[in-house]
């Protein structure tokens, strides 16, 4: 039975001894950290923005795991490839999100994904991705560390550990697998292929402030959780985090196919939480995605009640091209602003997620009667 802690942090400022409590509760630090084994840190740095918009694993979380583990002795590195792709993407979300001056201050090993060559592995057991290609990074080191932040998707309802690793192949094939697979249940199960072959061995989520509301996962509205959660199996910590932020964990097809697939454990009666009690630490009133509250929602579609559409706003727009650039089935072109073919658009909502000015947002089209 995998066991998952749940220790209550209310503020960064505590977050190093809410981490080092919550290995404790998973067996001990030296569990997992050892002098001379190389650790791999996968923290969420998708977006340009800087940590109080919360989009990105939070620069004080990351800076508290790097020193725990370099206290064992253990050699640290922190790797990424920020969403979108584009030239310089990365060290400019490194930058902007804090973690680029932690990188400094602790003296570890920032491994530039996009700037470093991705290996071809075939993917065993595949239910949609048969093969990707993975950052050399990770064949690397010992083992992995995924810290990953907790937010509301609108693809996959939340974004955590599973969701997390889709950083770690090149951003080609992130776009391969949104144009290729945009159905809700084949895009989420290409994800549980990436998680499957990279399999984290420990995941400690930042659910001190995570991320609310249908503008999530880069622009929603930031939502003190309080809460350091961690675990061996990733699938079991966002059952958890689910549950705290008021999903039935089986209801997120993201959750649902890694336990059905034996990735991981989804079903909470199979997961032993230590530390805090879910009930006593549930979010009351968080507000979920709008799109998995559609009441005829379809796991492999977006409901015949609604839909969400990615609506631009000139006033905010740069002309920079990310999102043209970054569209899997070209339905965006620059003239000079963006110009949307709605013909071609399968909402995966890669404008509007990785848009550096918030220029995209998501709004509700009616299909019929609003019934919810």
């Amino acid at each position: 039975m995998p066991k998952v802690s749940i220790v209550k942090c209310d503020d960064y400022s505590e977050v190093k001894a809410g981490i080092e409590e919550s290995l404790k509760l998973l067996g001990g630090i030296k569990k997992f950290f050892k002098k001379g084994e190389r650790v791999l840190l996968k923290p969420n740095i998708s977006d340009p923005l800087p940590p109080e918009k919360a989009s990105n694993t939070h620069p004080l979380f990351v800076k508290a795991v790097i020193e725990i583990a370099q206290k064992t002795g253990a050699e640290v590195s922190v790797g990424e490839a920020s969403a979108g792709g584009g030239e310089g993407i990365t060290t400019k979300c490194l930058e902007m999100s804090g973690i680029g001056k932690v990188i400094s201050e602790t003296g570890v090993t920032f491994r530039n994904f996009q700037e470093e060559p991705f290996m071809p592995r075939d993917i065993p057991s595949f239910k949609v991705m048969d093969k990707t290609d993975f950052a050399n990074a990770i064949f690397q080191v010992d083992m992995v560390v995924n810290l990953p932040k907790l937010k509301t998707h609108g693809l996959t309802f939340i974004t955590g550990s599973i969701k997390n690793c889709f950083g770690c192949i090149h951003p080609e094939e992130r776009k391969h697998l949104h144009g290729t697979f945009p159905r809700r249940e084949d895009f989420t199960q290409g994800l549980v292929d990436i998680y499957s072959f990279v399999r984290p061995r420990l995941t400690i989520m930042d659910a001190v402030v995570g991320m609310e509301g249908e503008q999530g996962p880069s622009f929603g509205d930031p939502k003190k959780i309080g809460l350091v959660i961690a675990g061996e199996d990733g699938v079991a910590v966002d059952a958890v985090a689910a549950t705290v932020i008021g999903y039935e964990p089986h209801a997120l097809p993201i959750i649902k196919f890694a336990d059905e697939r034996g990735i991981g454990t989804g079903d909470m009666r199979k997961i032993e939480v230590v530390g805090e009690r879910i009930k006593d630490v549930v979010v009351k009133g968080f507000k979920q995605h709008p799109l998995f509250n559609n009441k005829y929602r379809k796991m492999e579609g977006f409901g015949s009640s609604f839909v969400m559409i990615p609506e631009f706003t000139q006033s905010k727009c740069i002309k920079c091209g990310t999102c043209a650039n970054n569209c899997p089935v070209r339905a965006i072109r620059m003239n000079p602003y963006p110009v949307i073919d709605r013909e071609k658009c399968i909402m995966c909502y890669c404008c509007h997620e990785l848009c550096p000015q918030g220029a995209y947002q998501l709004k509700i089209k009616w299909l019929g009667k609003k019934q919810i």
